[in-house]
């Protein structure tokens, strides 16, 4: 399955900061996007499970840039830019209730960033890689 998103959404900065804001961009608009709200998503998902007891599923999730700081003044906001995460999960039950799981998260290794733009220029705040994560898992199920 997979599923899109599209979202407007924006709240009117208070005047006392918009004065500001004007002082340096007499075109600066009266309003921003709302704080932590992408302006889309996008998810998808593939999934497999047999009567064997094996299970696996791929999925992805990538959202918009979104606003993680809001400043004061003419000072810009931060942006989250988008950051496309891919996830693989796998796990087989045998026996009498065991079951083996397998995952590795964050495939595509993508950099969180976050930027802030100014003068038509983006500028680097924080940038790094967040990793991949494997792991490994045996489980019983104790009611079986």
């Amino acid at each position: 399955g997979a599923n899109f998103s599209y979202v407007i959404s924006e709240t009117d900065i208070e005047a006392d900061e918009l004065a500001l804001i004007r002082s340096l961009d007499p075109e600066a608009e009266g309003t921003r996007e709302m704080f932590g709200q992408a302006p889309w998503v996008v998810n998808g998902l593939l999934s497999y499970k047999n009567e064997g007891g094996t299970q696996a599923n791929l999925s992805f999730n990538m959202v918009g840039p979104r606003i993680t700081v809001v400043t004061r003044g003419a000072s810009p906001d931060y942006y989250q830019q988008p950051l496309p995460l891919m996830n693989f999960n796998v796990s087989q039950t045998f026996g009498n209730g065991f079951a083996v799981k397998a995952s590795a998260n964050n495939l595509l290794n993508g950099k969180y960033r976050e930027t802030a733009e100014y003068k038509g220029e983006e500028y680097s705040i924080i940038q790094y890689e967040l990793g991949r994560t494997f792991s490994l898992g045996l489980s019983y199920n104790l009611s079986k």
